[in-house]
């Protein structure tokens, strides 16, 4: 039995896609380190929601993704439509939207971005 390899190379392809994404995204986040306030709004845009405590300012930005996860039931019937010989009905399943959800917060003191954080399931 011979077993398609293809299969195997399509996966680690879209996978190392995935590693190279995350890489890039926190080098880019880290490159805000250092930066004023004004800049990080420059770059990033007004935050969704901001926190001050003890001297720090802390920025917070959401990014949400959705991903449509479909049930592939593709099912049917012989001799239902088209007499004994005929394909029944096709039964495409439902799906869900699965939504998730990324926070990055940047800690500002004295007016430059110290650190970030990020929290979620999708990040």
């Amino acid at each position: 039995m011979r077993f398609p390899i293809w299969p195997l190379l399509l996966g680690a392809v879209l996978l190392s896609g995935c590693v190279d994404y995350e890489k890039e995204r926190e080098a880019y986040l880290t490159s805000m380190v250092g930066l004023s306030e004004a800049e990080l709004i420059q770059r990033m845009g007004v935050p969704q929601r901001t926190y001050e405590a003890n001297g720090h300012k802390f920025l917070a930005y959401e990014h949400q993704s959705e991903s449509y996860m479909s049930e592939d039931d593709f099912g049917g019937g012989f001799g239902m439509m088209g007499g004994p010989f005929g394909f029944g009905e096709p039964d495409f399943g439902g799906g869900e939207v699965d939504v998730s959800t990324c926070q990055t917060v940047f800690d500002v003191v004295k007016g430059y971005v110290q650190s970030f954080s990020r929290h979620g399931d999708g990040c």
